[in-house]
């Protein structure tokens, strides 16, 4: 019998349920993950609430940065889904 494969979803996920959230930086230092923000993406399609945090610090020369964290968010049964919340700006 195959084992199943554990997927970068999969890896993301299980750190979103047991740590709250992940950074770019945790997911690359963790996982080798470089494209967090494509598997935020699949996650999202696949029905998860995960909502964005902007973190604003400032780097190791003192200059301003801001950086995205990501969280699950608790699912709400009468909130409309967060492709049709989500707007794009170009």
């Amino acid at each position: 019998m195959k084992r199943k494969e554990i997927t970068q979803d999969d890896r993301i996920l299980n750190h979103l349920e047991e740590n709250g959230g992940i950074t770019s930086w945790e997911a690359i230092k963790e996982y080798g993950i470089t494209r967090l923000s494509a598997v935020i993406f699949r996650l999202r399609k696949s029905g998860k609430s995960i909502k964005n945090e902007w973190v604003y610090t400032r780097n190791r020369y003192g200059d301003p940065v801001k950086y995205v964290c990501y969280k699950l968010e608790e699912e709400l049964k009468d909130e409309e889904p967060w492709w049709k919340r989500v707007r794009f700006f170009m």
